[in-house]
């Protein structure tokens, strides 16, 4: 079976107090391990395990500043059920 790929995106100049409502709203939907993202007609649901990885970086070049947030997991795979029996022994 192929990967499927999903992707979101969304990029805008907005006040800090913008970003910080929405830094806000992506910690309520970790938080309840759900996240929806919206742009226009786009819009990604991704279901979040209780341990996620948290990856964070800064750089300044002259003027220019750029922090970097990036949360990541990997989804559990679609596994086969196990029949679990218990173990006899025969007498043999």
């Amino acid at each position: 079976m192929a990967d499927e790929t999903r992707e979101f995106s969304h990029e805008s100049l907005q006040d800090r107090e913008s970003i910080l409502e929405y830094l806000a709203a992506l910690g309520e939907g970790l938080e309840k391990g759900r996240l929806k993202l919206t742009s226009g007609d786009n819009e990604f649901v991704l279901d979040a395990p209780s341990l996620v990885k948290l990856d964070v970086r800064a750089k300044q070049k002259r003027e220019r500043v750029e922090i970097v947030v990036r949360i990541s997991w990997k989804n559990p795979r679609k596994t086969e059920e196990f029949k679990v029996e218990p173990m006899s022994d025969n007498g043999e």
